[in-house]
């Protein structure tokens, strides 16, 4: 499966803001009395936000060049953040790569 190409400023209102939704989502499983709601909330929320920040980080990634395997490192503690940082600050291939042609429109 191919991604389209995803640039970084488009990039960075998807993954802040979509991780603000999902803090928002899961905010009222905390407060319930029940745990099986409670940890069953949880996981839908994380479950779902996985799936959408896996699509939004290969799509970063084919714009950077690179493999969408790289996203995996997303779920490993510490490396995930500084992953993060690195999807949202690196400048993307300039031109058409092996993933499609540049997102940029031409000048």
């Amino acid at each position: 499966m191919n991604f389209p190409r995803l640039r970084r400023s488009s990039f960075a209102p998807w993954a802040i803001g979509f991780s603000f939704l999902a803090a928002l989502a899961v905010a009222p499983f905390l407060e319930s009395p029940a745990p099986a709601v409670r940890l069953g909330g949880q996981l839908a929320t994380v479950g779902l936000y996985g799936l959408f920040s896996l699509k939004i980080n290969i799509r970063r990634l084919h714009d950077l060049n690179r493999t969408g395997r790289w996203a995996a490192l997303q779920f490993v503690p510490v490396l995930g953040l500084a992953f993060f940082f690195y999807l949202l600050l690196a400048k993307g291939t300039a031109g058409a790569n092996a993933y499609g042609p540049d997102p940029r429109p031409a000048a």
